[in-house]
């Protein structure tokens, strides 16, 4: 008899499923989102700066301290003729092309001079704009820029930026990756209590191409109104205002919001 009874049940749970009578199907699960492909590679590189930089800074700094490197698809170039050891670079030139021919599809890099890279800490003040230059930029001109009255940047004796109606300084001015074409102009303020070169949004640095020119390690941004961690990244800003100057220099970059 309990066989039977057995029997009966379970042909009778095949019959409500067969007629739809019974509980519904569970779906599948959504297919998982297909990882950043430059998310992904800036892992891989980072793996290597920790594995193969950080584990021989000391030798590269006594022997190579201001020469470039860059990584990637996880590995270092220039490299020497046996692909076993890295071989600085002079210049940063050199450095990006030895990059492109080895990696020429490189979504993500990194290139910075032996010395530079690392984390730093910098209070950012007051500030509540995304676009912000720093003490650390105008002392990148090298004496060619000045504050006039008001906090007005000076470049080479012209007053290039404009005050907004709350008295601070502002400069329109193009962000640029450090080698090729591209380009985005924003405006950007001048706080003087920023100790950095320059902060900016990642939507910016995105447009700008910066994935390809980042620095290893963190910018620790300490300020009244925002602060956080940003990457580091190697760019050039031009001031059309001041005839076109261009400047190079490391900046820092939000995370994505």
């Amino acid at each position: 008899m309990r066989h039977a009874a057995l029997v009966a049940l379970a042909a009778g749970l095949l019959s409500a499923c067969a007629s739809g009578d019974g509980p519904p199907l569970r779906a599948p699960p959504p297919p998982a989102p297909a990882p950043n492909a430059v998310e992904s590679e800036r892992a891989v590189n980072e793996k290597a700066y920790g594995e193969q930089v950080l584990g021989m800074a000391g030798s590269l700094k006594a022997e190579h301290l201001g020469e470039w490197i860059a990584i990637a698809g996880g590995s270092l170039w220039p490299a020497n003729e046996g692909r076993t050891l890295v071989a600085p670079a002079a210049t940063m030139e050199e450095a990006d092309a030895a990059a492109r021919r080895e990696v020429p599809g490189a979504l993500h890099r990194f290139v910075f001079r032996v010395g530079e890279d690392g984390d730093e800490d910098h209070d950012l003040g007051g500030s509540e704009v995304p676009h912000t230059l720093g003490v650390a930029f105008l002392g990148a001109w090298e004496g060619r820029a000045a504050l006039g009255p008001n906090v007005a940047l000076i470049l080479d004796g012209k007053k290039v930026s404009t005050r907004a109606e709350d008295g601070r300084p502002f400069v329109r001015a193009a962000l640029l990756p450090p080698a090729g074409d591209g380009g985005v102009e924003a405006d950007w303020v001048l706080s003087t209590g920023f100790s950095g070169f320059a902060v900016l949004p990642a939507e910016t640095a995105e447009r700008a191409g910066l994935a390809l020119w980042e620095i290893p390690g963190t910018a620790h941004i300490d300020g009244i109104l925002q602060k956080g961690d940003c990457r580091r990244a190697r760019a050039r800003i031009r001031i059309p205002a001041a005839g076109g100057l261009v400047i190079d220099m490391p900046v820092a970059v939000w995370p994505a919001r």
